[in-house]
């Protein structure tokens, strides 16, 4: 029978999650290398090779997760992957195992529209002011750059949006008259 993306995701959260969110996201940042090499090689395809046996498709994988830096631990769980001819879905895998972590260590995530690029110390504050509002222990905020808004900031955090954009000011003015 066929483990689901979820499951292996959980069982993964049970075991990351015990040595807390630094190493949840460690992991997270090497399985993202892995899927991006995963779509660069399409490595699913080349270790299905027949012509390799499969000592010589785990020395292979090794030798190129090695290579991008991926920890021992994300290497064994590409090796099962590829074992169970899943590596395919690594992204799905990806995507469940982040849910389960803003789940578990209270994270939400957020945008927030400007004209321009913001600095490290504006993104802290709109992270901190998202943090205040929604009652998460953390936000995972995602800046977007869209000269249209002219100015101001356009902040959405799950359901709830805060748009004090220069642009949307100026429709509602227009709408007015």
């Amino acid at each position: 029978m066929k483990t689901s993306v979820r499951t292996i995701a959980t069982r993964l959260m049970s075991a990351l999650g015990k040595e807390g969110i630094g190493a949840v996201n460690t992991f997270l940042t090497d399985l993202e290398k892995l899927a991006e090499i995963e779509k660069k090689m399409r490595l699913s395809i080349v270790l299905k090779n027949p012509m390799m046996g499969t000592a010589e498709k785990e020395k292979k994988l090794r030798e190129w997760l090695t290579k991008a830096h991926i920890s021992e631990s994300a290497i064994k769980m590409a090796q099962k992957l590829v074992a169970m001819g899943r590596l395919k879905e690594i992204q799905k895998i990806i995507d469940a195992l982040q849910d389960l972590r803003e789940k578990n260590f209270s994270i939400t995530r957020a945008e927030v529209v400007s004209a321009v690029a913001l600095q490290k110390p504006q993104i802290e504050k709109i992270s901190a002011l998202v943090q205040k509002i929604t009652g998460f222990q953390a936000v995972l905020l995602k800046p977007i750059i869209k000269p249209e808004v002219l100015g101001g900031l356009c902040i959405t955090a799950g359901d709830r949006r805060l748009d004090a954009t220069f642009s949307h000011q100026i429709n509602n003015l227009f709408r007015h008259l």
